[in-house]
């Protein structure tokens, strides 16, 4: 293997100036309008981020809020494990998700909502119950 030359500091100083230009930036702004949530894709300058968030609250839109879930105590980094919630239960006994009132089925890993729920990643009801 032959040596590798560097250019020497009069090189360095005949050289062309570099400059970087600012490359877009791709993002998704989760809000609401009238309680209805919305997904606004944004292509911009990071720079212009407090103006294109102002102008869309000049168009009614307000920031979506997430509860943030506490931190599980004693467990591995990771996935949190999500808090179980009891279900109701029908007069005839049948268990029925708290927030839906649709009757639960029974999955592999226990009881769960099938209702549509677009405030989820998913799509679905999350609610985890306990049995």
């Amino acid at each position: 293997m032959g040596m590798r030359s560097f250019p020497d500091r009069q090189a360095i100083d005949q050289a062309e100036s570099l400059t970087f230009e600012p490359q877009p930036v791709k993002m998704v702004v989760h809000a609401e309008h009238d309680g209805w949530p919305i997904a606004v894709e944004l292509t911009i300058q990071l720079h212009q981020l407090p103006a294109a968030l102002a102008r869309l609250t000049q168009a009614g839109l307000t920031p979506r809020q997430v509860a943030a879930a506490a931190a599980p105590t004693g467990q591995k980094a990771g996935k949190a494990r999500q808090e179980r919630v009891e279900p109701i239960y029908t007069p005839s006994g049948d268990p029925c998700c708290p927030v839906h009132k649709r009757p639960l089925k029974q999955g592999q890993y226990g009881l769960y909502c099938s209702a549509k729920d677009e405030s989820t990643e998913r799509g679905y009801c999350s609610l985890k119950f306990a049995e």
